[in-house]
Parts: structure tokens; sequence; C-alpha cells
């Protein structure tokens, strides 16, 4: 039985390594190469596919809802909140009517009430909040310093006493610029946070143009525009809207746009890949702020509306379908799976989902323990634009790779 994973070249192409049954390893360009999953499909060959891009709206999904809803998964399923540009968005939502789907009446969901509070960041409570936010920052001069005794059952940066410390969610739209969408919401707040100001939309569109690290609207890392941020500088949404694609734009047509802000210091929570931990995520944002998170987001992923994603949910659900698909096909199916990504010493390159870790918490219920993952699939998409998954275990990989940033306002220094 051959095996087949995708591994990176010398030339920095992505190739897929054809594993055969005597043990030899035969690489052949990903386009060329059909990856047995339901059914055989194509896939792309850039490695930071756009997660919600990886499968195509059917006629199933329907039943694929009512499955997963039926069964005891910890989350619940919806793609009629999507915005209509996204691929999972189908004929089966038009004939809703653009009608959501009522959220559950869980505990979680009454908590997120706190979300849709709106203050002006001024006055004696503001001055509180801002203190009680920055007050990790001013006693501990680094995050690991933090005493394990003092990290909160619960934390979000959405909320400090009614005040919150992020910027509006975004919606990346069909553009792949997932990495570059939760970089430039990281630094939004990481400004907020430092400053105590409100702090401008921060442009995707220049960072997606004119950083060559990365591959526009095809994907890429925001580790490198942090890099990038170190060497130059950030422009506001104002100067440099963003359109949702970077064909025919180009560099020169910013080079009239003011830096706003850029970045002293690009760090990944952890020494790299394997090293961070939920201590080091929670601490790290205590003391400084949001952090880039990456995950292998699940087929299901855009089908998320409410509860607590946790792989477990996901594999009984795979266990379930690839039943009733081998019922089905009167056969055995041979899927890849993340073990022998890993056997191969190539599992980082599950990870195809740069998102935003606003903070944690735990099912008051169940004792499930969670983070709170801030989405670029707009407000609609989700719970409020965000989703629960399950904290301590590194599902999806999401404590596997965290980069962070320091960064700081032109105007106070310099750019």
């Amino acid at each position: 039985m051959e095996k087949t994973v995708s591994v990176k070249t010398e030339s920095d192409t992505v190739k897929v390594a054809v594993i055969t049954s005597q043990n030899k390893i035969v690489t052949q360009p990903i386009e060329k190469v059909n990856l047995q999953l339901k059914t055989s499909v194509n896939r792309q060959s850039n490695k930071r596919l756009n997660a919600h891009q990886l499968h195509e709206p059917s006629d199933e999904t329907d039943k694929a809802i009512t499955f997963i809803n039926s069964n005891n998964l910890g989350w619940k399923a919806d793609v009629c909140k999507l915005q209509k540009h996204h691929v999972d968005y189908g004929a089966h939502c038009e004939a809703l009517n653009s009608q959501s789907l009522a959220q559950t009446s869980s505990d979680i969901s009454e908590n997120k009430k706190a979300l849709d509070f709106s203050k002006q960041n001024s006055g004696e409570a503001f001055t509180k909040a801002l203190d009680k936010a920055q007050s990790w920052y001013n006693k501990y001069a680094t995050a690991d310093e933090i005493p394990d005794a003092l990290i909160p059952e619960a934390y979000n940066l959405r909320n400090i006493d009614g005040f919150d410390f992020t910027n509006p969610l975004r919606d990346q739209g069909a553009c792949g610029s997932c990495y570059t969408v939760s970089f430039t919401q990281v630094i939004e707040s990481r400004l907020k946070l430092r400053y105590g100001q409100k702090v401008p939309i921060i442009s995707p569109q220049f960072l997606m143009t004119c950083n060559y690290m990365n591959e526009g609207c095809d994907g890429g890392w925001p580790f490198f525009h942090g890099f990038l941020s170190e060497n130059g500088y950030l422009v506001t949404e104002e100067c440099a809207p963003y359109q949702g694609s970077t064909k025919g734009d180009k560099c020169s047509n910013y080079v009239d746009c003011e830096p706003h802000s850029k970045v002293q210091n690009t760090y990944f929570v952890g020494k790299g890949y394997g090293d961070t931990s939920e201590k080091k995520m929670m601490k790290e944002i205590m003391r400084n702020g949001l952090v880039n998170g990456e995950l292998q987001a699940p087929h299901v992923f855009s089908m998320y509306t409410n509860g607590i994603l946790s792989q477990d949910g996901v594999a009984q659900l795979h266990k379930k379908v690839l039943k009733l698909a081998q019922e089905k096909a009167g056969e055995q199916t041979q899927t890849i799976t993340d073990k022998s990504l890993e056997d191969y010493g190539i599992s980082w390159q599950n990870l195809n989902h740069s998102i935003v870790v606003v903070g944690w918490g735990t099912d008051p219920v169940s004792k499930q323990k969670y983070w709170i993952i801030r989405n670029s699939y707009g407000a609609n998409w989700g719970d409020h634009g965000e989703i629960l998954i399950q904290r301590g275990t590194n599902d999806f990989g999401i404590e596997s790779e965290t980069t962070a940033y320091d960064p700081v306002l032109c105007s106070v220094a310099g750019c």
C-alpha cells in the first residue's frame, strides 16, 4: 500500500513523496498526485492553502450538518452564516433566505454577550481597566517570570472590566490571507494595550502586496510579516484598503502611505515549532497581548457555529463517516493521517490556517478547558466570529507554533 505525504524541497517548492510498499520514496509534483480522501481530489501545490477552501460545497452539506448536530461531539455545525463569497456557502443556504440558525443557550454563548459592549477609552473606569491589563507587563520583565499559580482560570482581552482591547473583526473573503489578517489583528491589539489608545486598522493589503517572502492570496506565514515590519513599517487601511486580491496590485502603489507603526522584535512563544505550551501561551497573552496561532483546520472547520471543537470529537465524526463510506463503497478507504506526517518529521505541514488567540476559559458544566480563538471569516461565522478549541491537549496543533511581536508607533519610536 502506498502512502503520500507532502515535502519541502531545496528549491522551496512542494512535492509529494510517494512511499511505496518497498519503503522507497519517489517525489512527484503535488499537482500530479491525487490524494484518496473520500474521493480523489487534486490539491494545489501551495503549502498554506486557505483552510476554508479545502473542500467544495456539495449536495451532502445539509446531511453532514444534520449528522454532526445529531451526535454528541461538543459543538454544533452551520455554514449558512458564512458570506456568499465563501466556497462553503451553497444553494442549501439560499433556500433558508439568509436566516441564521439560532444559537444554543449554553453558558458559553451567554458569556459571549460581553463581546457586544462598546465604550469610549476614557475616564476613571477605563484607566482602571488599562492598569489591570498592563499590570503583568509592568510587574514582570518577561512572560516566563509570571508564576503558574497566578494564571487565572479565565482571561479574555475582549473584556477587561468591560473594555475591549482588540480591534474589529475582519473577513478575509475568498483570498487566502488568514496569515495576514491575523497578523494585523495581533499588532493592532498589542498597540492598543501598550499605549492605551485607539488604533486604526492596519492594512493587510500593503503586506500582501509588498512582502515577497509570502504569496499574497495563495498563503504564507505571519512570522515573515514580522520580519518585514522590523525592517520596514506598517501602514493603515485608509491608505491601502483591503481588496481581497493582489492581482494587478504593486507595492509602488503605496509609496506615499505614511508609516504608522513597526515591529521591534519577532519571536516564537518557545523556541519554535513544538516548543510552546499551554502555560507559555497563557503567560505571553497576559503580559504582552494577543498571539498568532497556527492550526490544522479540520474538514468541518467552516461549519462550526458554537461549542468546544476538539480533535477527539472530529476523530469520532471521521470514524463514523468513514464507516458509512466504506459500507456504501464496499471497500476500505485509505486516508492520510496526522501520524503518518509526524512519522516522517514534517508534521508542521499539517498547519494550514492562521488565527488569533484572544484568551481562554473553562466550561462551567463539563469543566472542559478551551482557547478563545478569533477567526478571519467575519462576525457572522461561528460564535460572533470566534471559535472555542479544546485547550491543553494541542488539538489541531493549536499549541505547537505560536508567534508574537513587539510593535511600536512610529510617532513614538520613529520609523
